[in-house]
Parts: C-alpha cells; sequence; structure tokens
C-alpha cells in the first residue's frame, strides 16, 4: 500500500508525515485491497473561518475510490475526524463485498435446510438406430431426460 502526503499552502512536518502515515494505514486491517492512499492537507488563509486546516483523503482500492475531507484548526485534529469517517466507508465497502454472494446459487447449494445436493447423473445421448452415423450422415440425438426441480421448502 502506497501512502502520498501532499501539502498545500502549508509546510508538512516529518512528525505529521509519519503520524499520519502511522494512521492511515491502519484502514488496512478493515479492507486489505486499498492500492493507494494521498493525503492532501491544506492551510486556507480566511479571516472568517474558524477551521483554518483541511485534510482531503482519496483512497483507491480495487472496487473504486474512497474520499473523505474534513476541517480542523490542528492538522492532527482534522486528520482523526477524516480517519473516522474513512473507517466507516471501507466497512461498509468490505461488507459489500463480504454479502455480495449471500443469496445466491452457491448459498443455495450448500444450505442445511435443502439437505445433500444430489449428484449430477449423466446419461449418454444415443441415437435412435437408424441414422448412428455409419453411412455419412450426422447421427440424430435424442436429449436425456429432465431432472426434477427442488425447491427451498421441505
Amino acid at each position: 500500500m502506497q501512502v502520498i502526503v501532499k501539502g498545500h499552502h502549508i509546510h508538512i512536518s516529518e512528525a505529521l508525515k509519519e503520524t499520519a502515515v502511522h494512521k492511515l494505514e491502519r484502514l488496512a486491517r478493515f479492507y486489505d485491497r486499498i492500492q493507494k492512499i494521498e493525503v492532501d492537507f491544506q492551510h486556507e488563509k480566511s479571516a472568517r473561518a474558524k477551521a483554518k486546516h483541511r485534510v482531503e483523503v482519496f483512497i483507491t482500492t480495487a472496487l473504486g475510490p474512497v474520499r473523505a475531507h474534513a476541517k480542523a484548526e490542528d492538522p492532527e485534529v482534522a486528520l482523526d475526524v477524516v480517519l473516522g469517517k474513512l473507517e466507516t466507508q471501507v466497512k461498509r465497502l468490505k461488507d459489500k463485498v463480504a454479502h455480495h454472494d449471500k443469496g445466491g446459487v452457491r448459498a443455495k447449494a450448500i444450505s442445511p435446510r435443502l439437505g445433500k445436493p444430489e449428484p449430477l447423473r449423466v446419461q449418454p445421448m444415443v441415437g435412435n438406430g437408424t441414422n448412428d452415423g455409419q453411412n455419412g450422415e450426422a447421427p440424430e440425438l435424442k436429449s436425456a431426460p429432465r431432472m426434477p426441480r427442488q425447491t427451498g421448502q421441505a
């Protein structure tokens, strides 16, 4: 996982950079398929704005981007707020992946309510005897009998 720390109108100290990298690497324990994290610290020079530090984080994952931002008077406080938002988003992303196929075919095939699945019976497709392919023509084939459908009700 690659972590990129940038500053816009602000000097980023080594301590702040190390703190940001350390805190953002903890997101990997919630979702391990994070490819890249970009952190942008910005200092807003506005007399009216109370929160002068803005932190934007952009995460690139295998499933798409995740983005969050926050403002505070201190860059570390803004980073903590962003981290809380990102944890929520990354957990939600992982839940989407984990619960994607809960009702799918695979789940129904091994469902304890339905019992063990029956093995697939393969019956050879046999010609009708008159046109068996020996006289140069393609043989006529009969389809195998259909298996009865299983329902989910016991």
